[in-house]
């Protein structure tokens, strides 16, 4: 972890753990994850009773609506908020106490307030960015294999 916070310390304020932020970030998108996955899986299992429904001859009209892919991305806006909040954070950390903003925005490099204050939460909302990207073709292609699946069983249900 000391090593990790050396090298990313360039990236937070003085004084917080870069590797902590990192963790917490992990943990975040962890948990978006989890909430992501959870409106496919509850509609799998709804199709999958659907399915036993009109294999027993019970009509019942499917829900095709894609409404689980709008309840997979929930957690991805939230956690980017939280990490704008975090990004706030950083900045008034910079202004409590001895005025370290002051101090940033003489240094050579004016760009330095900007990167410690920014830089771990773009990272992570970048990273939700792409994760949310790929569960979101994930459950595209498994409405195309849903689909797929339902019009072969009214096939057979015709008799086709």
């Amino acid at each position: 972890m000391k090593k990790m916070d050396r090298s990313l310390g360039r990236l937070v304020p003085p004084g917080i753990s870069a590797g902590r932020e990192i963790v917490a970030m992990a943990g975040g998108l962890l948990l978006a994850v989890m909430l992501s996955l959870r409106a496919p899986l509850e509609t799998a299992l709804r199709f999958r009773e659907l399915s036993e429904l009109y294999r027993l001859g019970i009509p019942v009209e499917p829900d095709w609506g894609q409404a689980h892919i709008l309840r997979a991305m929930t957690g991805f806006p939230v956690l980017a908020l939280l990490l704008a909040g975090l990004a706030v954070w950083h900045l008034v950390y910079f202004r409590l106490g001895s005025r370290a903003d002051y101090l940033m925005r003489r240094l050579p490099d004016r760009l330095e307030l900007a990167r410690r204050c920014a830089a771990l939460p773009l990272a992570g909302i970048g990273a939700a960015l792409v994760i949310s990207a790929l569960i979101y073709l994930a459950c595209r292609a498994y409405d195309m294999h849903r689909l797929n699946m339902a019009l072969r069983l009214l096939r057979e249900l015709r008799g086709e």
